[in-house]
């Protein structure tokens, strides 16, 4: 019987350089987005870092945005004009790449709808005529971007390590 080999060795991962210093979310009933901040290990911005989000699940779904001289980015996620697409949530991830590398752990984050999925009644009612009654909407919910506790855009700020590339 042949002796039996050693398994190679396991390649130790090098920690990233970057890390999610902080997140937050705002409701916005225009569009759904992203958008923060890449600073330093001394706190100072960071100019020119990529930042690559994409839909979870989507095939084709990686985009780059960089940050500009104040270290700050954002990005449009979803257009609120696409009315089927804002009526769901969606999935989301972003990470730092600098020097053409992953710099940081993928953040995944879940947006929510901008708009209700309401019956026809409810878009033809006015809410500023009087004589709308609660039977009149019936069924009717509000949008969801109205409510505070809403994400439509997601606040991602990263920092580099001290001792990071």
């Amino acid at each position: 019987m042949p002796p039996t080999l050693p398994p190679p060795p396991t390649a130790t991962p090098t920690p990233f350089g970057y890390f999610v210093s902080s997140h937050s979310s705002e409701n916005n009933c225009a569009d759904v987005g992203l958008k923060g901040t890449v600073n330093g290990p001394d706190g100072l911005p960071k100019a020119g870092i990529q930042i690559q989000y994409g839909e979870l699940g989507v095939s084709g779904s990686l985009f780059t945005t960089r940050t500009d001289g104040n270290g700050r980015y954002g990005a449009l996620l979803l257009p609120g004009s696409n009315k089927v697409a804002a009526t769901s949530s969606h999935n989301w991830f972003a990470y730092v790449v600098e020097n053409g590398q992953r710099a940081s752990e993928e953040f995944k984050f879940t947006t929510d709808p901008i708009y209700a999925k309401n019956p026809k009644h409810c878009n033809d009612l006015d809410d500023e005529e009087e004589d709308i009654n609660d039977e009149d909407r019936k069924g009717c919910i509000p949008n969801p971007c109205d409510s505070a506790d809403a994400i439509q855009i997601k606040i991602i700020n990263w920092q580099l390590k001290l001792g990071g590339n």
